[in-house]
């Protein structure tokens, strides 16, 4: 499996209900460096595409600042990673944002990003979602073992990276309020993170804007890491690049698979190969 701290991570978007044919024609690739791990659309024609970019966990590479790529017009939607520790210092979240941001609050594991808060807040004005991604491969999270510790999360996100109240003194990005939140768990233990949507999404409900969820599961369904969750959210960012590549003698099975998740609103179809560079392949 891939480094997720070294590889470079193409998901292509494709707004789907049911399963799609996706070849050459409809997909296109491109290596990217930067410290956002760029999504590139797919879309069919008569279709609405969208991008989505994680940023953070590929090194700086030279470039030291997240609003300098919300003014480009090919993003969409931008996926900060991550909260890597669920209950850490402090019995609060941990982050790693790969050195964008390193300065800790104290007694906590939880970064102190003010000029990142004001990055979002400026992404968001010119018309980008930014979510925070939970989890990642390289990780220490701990497991959701009980519905109690699923609530506990999601409780304790809302009020740091929400509109929840108690923890002002601790928020990451101080007033910024991200778009929603994004599931990447990979240690093939999905319990708990159904409770934790349904607890973010009661939350959601109280505030003053429009919050979403998405989860980026591998291919393969059932997915161990994500489980029933993947049926509870806004947007399915889909790990090909773990997983066989799509072409003429894995596509059936691999379709079969895109089928069976049913509601779908994004799909991403990409390979990583061996020394990092992102190739398609089609019929």
């Amino acid at each position: 499996m891939i480094s997720f701290l070294s590889k470079v991570l193409l998901l292509a978007m494709l707004t789907l209900s049911r399963a799609a044919v996706l070849t050459r024609e409809n997909l296109r690739a491109r290596d990217v460096e930067s410290p956002i791990i760029t999504a590139l659309p797919a879309a069919k024609p008569g279709t609405s595409g969208q991008t989505v970019a994680y940023f953070g966990q590929s090194g700086k590479l030279g470039v030291n600042s997240l609003s300098k790529f919300c003014g480009s017009p090919d993003i969409d939607i931008i996926v900060l990673a991550f909260v890597n520790v669920y209950k850490g210092a402090g019995g609060l979240p941990g982050m790693n944002l790969g050195g964008y941001c390193d300065t800790k609050i104290p007694g906590t594991g939880l970064l102190n990003c003010p000029e990142m808060g004001r990055e979002i807040t400026a992404c968001q004005a010119a018309g980008k979602k930014v979510l925070m991604s939970l989890g990642g491969e390289s990780t220490t999270v701990n497991s959701l073992s009980d519905d109690k510790s699923a609530t506990e999360l999601g409780d304790n996100l809302w009020k740091l990276f929400g509109e929840g109240k108690g923890l002002e003194a601790k928020r990451p990005f101080g007033g910024a309020l991200i778009d929603g939140f994004d599931i990447d768990n990979e240690n093939k233990d999905s319990r708990g993170y159904s409770k934790l949507i349904s607890t973010l999404r009661a939350h959601f409900k109280t505030g003053t804007k429009k919050y979403y969820m998405s989860a980026a599961p591998q291919c393969p369904m059932p997915d161990k890491s994500v489980g029933e969750a993947v049926y509870q959210v806004d947007y399915l960012f889909i790990q090909h690049y773990n997983n066989p590549v799509i072409n003429r003698v894995e596509k059936a099975r691999q379709l079969q698979s895109v089928e069976t998740y049913g509601r779908i609103r994004i799909i991403g179809a990409v390979r990583v190969c061996e020394h990092g560079h992102s190739k398609y392949r089609g019929n």
